[in-house]
């Protein structure tokens, strides 16, 4: 089984200040990410990073999906990167609103249209990383 190492925090610390931020928000408590692992390679289009949730609450993990590009405009609509970031945000969005019986469903947890980061638990995005 090919398992990725640990990631540099410092790296990526501003995408996850940023998962922090909305998770802490969203839930009116502080949330820490920690053991961060990066999911896909570098020069990919997007970063997908699992991240352990330090705070004890919530999902245990989370993966955090960012779009990867030099001149990321969120105004530029056409863009083909605005679109994607659109379409993964809307796709896990609604997901999450089907009703589910099953403890580990998938469950968008927020996105950050400016900074272009979503972040969902492990069973929404983990299958489409390959």
């Amino acid at each position: 089984m090919n398992v990725p190492p640990p990631a540099d925090h410092a790296v990526f610390a501003p995408i996850l200040a940023t998962a922090e931020r909305m998770l802490s928000q969203a839930y009116g408590s502080q949330i820490r990410l920690g053991d961060v692992t990066r999911l896909t390679h570098k020069g990919r289009r997007n970063v997908l990073l699992r991240c352990r949730n330090l705070s004890g609450h919530l999902s245990p993990s989370f993966i955090i999906k960012k779009v990867d590009v030099d001149n990321y405009n969120p105004a530029d609509t056409r863009s083909w990167d605005v679109r994607r970031f659109i379409s993964d945000w809307a796709g896990g969005q609604f997901l999450s609103t089907l009703p589910s019986t099953l403890l580990y469903s998938p469950r968008f947890y927020g996105g950050d249209y400016l900074d272009n980061v979503t972040l969902a638990n492990p069973q929404l995005w983990e299958r489409r990383i390959a």
